[in-house]
Order: C-alpha cells, then structure tokens, then sequence
C-alpha cells in the first residue's frame, strides 16, 4: 500500500497511510496492520467522526481522505501537493472517475459550486480541465490542511451514521469560513466504484431525505454563508430529486413523507447550525 501511493514527483514527501475502523471490525483492523497503514478505530457512529479521528491521529500538515470503495491513482499526491505552497489554500481535491457508471468527463465551470439561489452543485465524478477555486469538495477525493480541518468539533451535531450525506459540504465550508480557498484539480483522480449502501442509508429513503436537508442548511447556518437564506428557500419549495420541496410534490414527483422530511431537516439543521455558530462564538470570546 505505501509503495503504491508515494510521490513520483517528490521521493521525499512523507506519505502516512491511516485506516479509521470500527471498534469490533476486527478484520479491517488486521487488514491495515498488515498492509503497513496505521489502525485507529472509533465508537461514535458516521463518517464525520471517523474523519475527525484520522486527522486528530495524524501529525501531518495536510490530511487526505479516501472511500473504501476508491482507489487513488498513482500520481495523486504529485498532482495536489504543489496547491498546498499557497498559505491562502485550505483543501484540495479531485475527480473520482466512475468507470461503471460514467465514462464521459466534461468541462464545466460550475461543478463543486453553490449558485445563485443557493442550491449546491456537484459534478466532481465528471470533472475535467484545469484547476479552480471551488466552494466544496467530494469526499471520495479530498485533502484538508489538518489544522484548519479540526479547529471547529461540529462532528457531534452531523446527522446520521452511515456516510452522512454533505458531511464533506459541512467540512469545506469550515473552511472556507476559515478565509482559505478550495481547490478542484480533476487531473487528482481517484477511481471510485460506488458500494452498495446499508439498509437506512440509501439516498432514496426518507429518512435520506432528511439528514441531506439538515445537513446542507447545518453548514450554511454554522459557517454564516451569505447564501444560506436562498438554500433554504431553494429546498423547501424545489429541492432535489432525493431531497425533494414542495413543488416536486404538486408536480407528483415525490411524496408527502419526503417533502415533510426534507422540511423537518431543513427546519433542524438550521437551529442547529446557529446554535454551534453562537457557543463556538461565545467560547472564543472568552
């Protein structure tokens, strides 16, 4: 695994290979003892603590993360780590290539980008051409300075266990708040074969649907965004095809239960969100 991944550019950048498991997955943790990589297991449930984790283990300047169902193509680190030589860039990540499921990459300006009414764009899987300022990053294919990653703890206040849906949104606008920029370099690439997901973790559930609202509208509320007035706006009356508003419903597109769920989370997420926003400013005061 460490010969795999080091720099070809760079022999003498330091790469450490950490693996987050579960307290009782066992075979993960032998699987990384005996690749070389260093196991650090953890007791809360979701993505987001477990990312916490491998950065709080780590003592690098930059921490990158990796699905279990991606792999990073050989030249990754040759690609990002010349973006970190600018003090203004807080992340940086890439295109994880889909080959199952799209084999066409494009070039558009407004992937990984949050337009003008709020509403948040992904694209990363399809991203091509040269690299840019970006508003996130996908979390198949991301790399954060580590301690702009975990000075504000919000892990406790994500929804969900599972991949907790905008996890890696709520992360980049961390950031961001932070002053530093996001950079998008779709020459990084990760192949990513998408795994298929527990049972109350599929995007179409409604439960989904909720935990999607909450935690889109929770990183706008927590980071102050000057667009997350128009996000809440843009997902109570259209949405998305998963997280869907009041409009997908007069058109039939959805149901009731999810139009309610995407409102209760929106509704939720937004408490929540100025809650962390208002302790975390009264804790720096003191």
């Amino acid at each position: 695994m460490r010969r795999a991944i080091e720099s070809r550019l760079d022999p003498g950048l330091q790469i450490h290979v950490i693996v987050v498991h579960r307290e009782d997955d066992l075979p993960t943790h032998a699987a990384a003892v005996a690749s070389g990589a260093r196991p650090v297991h953890v007791s809360q449930a979701g993505l987001a603590h477990a990312m916490r984790a491998g950065a709080e283990a780590s003592t690098a300047e930059v921490v990158a993360f990796l699905d279990d169902d991606a792999r990073m193509r050989p030249d990754w680190f040759d690609h990002v780590a010349p973006h970190y030589d600018n003090p203004r860039v807080g992340g940086v990540g890439g295109a994880d290539v889909q080959p199952n499921g799209y084999a066409v990459r494009i070039a558009q300006d407004n992937i990984g980008q949050i337009d003008r009414f709020g509403r948040v764009l992904g694209g990363h899987h399809q991203a091509t051409g040269s690299a840019r300022v970006v508003s996130h990053l996908k979390g198949a294919n991301c790399s954060f300075r580590r301690e702009s990653f975990i000075r504000w703890p919000y892990q406790g206040s994500v929804a969900g266990r599972g991949a907790q849906a905008r996890n890696e949104f709520i992360a980049s606008l961390a950031i961001h708040a932070q002053g530093l920029d996001l950079i998008l370099d779709p020459e990084a690439v990760v192949d990513h074969y998408p795994a298929p997901r527990e049972a109350g973790d599929a995007r179409g559930d409604a439960s989904k649907a909720y935990e999607t609202a909450y935690n889109e509208v929770f990183g706008f509320a927590m980071s102050d965004h000057p667009r997350r007035l128009r996000n809440m706006i843009f997902l109570a009356t259209v949405g998305y095809r998963n997280t869907p508003g009041m409009v997908r419903l007069l058109l039939r597109q959805t149901t009731a239960a999810h139009v309610k769920a995407t409102l209760s989370g929106l509704t939720a997420g937004h408490r929540a969100g100025r809650q962390f926003r208002h302790s975390s400013s009264a804790e720096a005061s003191r």
